[in-house]
């Protein structure tokens, strides 16, 4: 980037300042290009008894066709424990579909099933999750992909 008097200034951060250090510029820029379009981390309201479509997880086979997601999930209300999960997920297009499976996870059973909706090469990650407590309910779920480029 070209300051006034034609003067090369470093990078801003998006969370801080400048970063001045050539051996960190050259590490981001190899990072983004070995895990490109990587997903941060993204913070829904985790609804009671209904599906969502997560439409942040989209992916698309001529960019990538695989992906690792890692979550977590809480559900809580005014009469029954808070039960956390997390856990990692992994998405793959196969040619022709995508699917979706788990991998570890800990913690309780939040009572989240992951799908992928398929609308070839297009995918896009969504939840469905159980009933749950109503009185006082909260839930949380976040979520980053790490999608690999082909």
């Amino acid at each position: 980037m070209a300051g006034s008097g034609g003067v090369t200034l470093p990078p801003v951060r998006l969370n801080g300042q400048r970063i001045e250090a050539s051996w960190f510029n050259s590490l981001r820029d190899y990072l983004s290009g070995s895990f490109g379009g990587l997903i941060p981390q993204q913070t829904y309201t985790l609804d009671n008894a209904t599906s969502v479509a997560l439409t942040e997880f989209t992916f698309d086979a001529a960019e990538n066709i695989c992906a690792k997601i890692t979550y977590y999930a809480s559900r809580q209300s005014n009469t029954d424990p808070i039960i956390i999960e997390k856990g990692e997920l992994f998405v793959l297009y196969d040619g022709t579909d995508w699917t979706v499976s788990e991998g570890q996870k800990v913690g309780g059973d939040a009572g989240v099933t992951w799908s992928i909706t398929a609308a070839n090469p297009v995918g896009v990650l969504s939840y469905s999750s159980s009933t749950y407590s109503v009185t006082g309910y909260v839930g949380r779920l976040d979520l980053t992909a790490q999608p690999f480029l082909i």
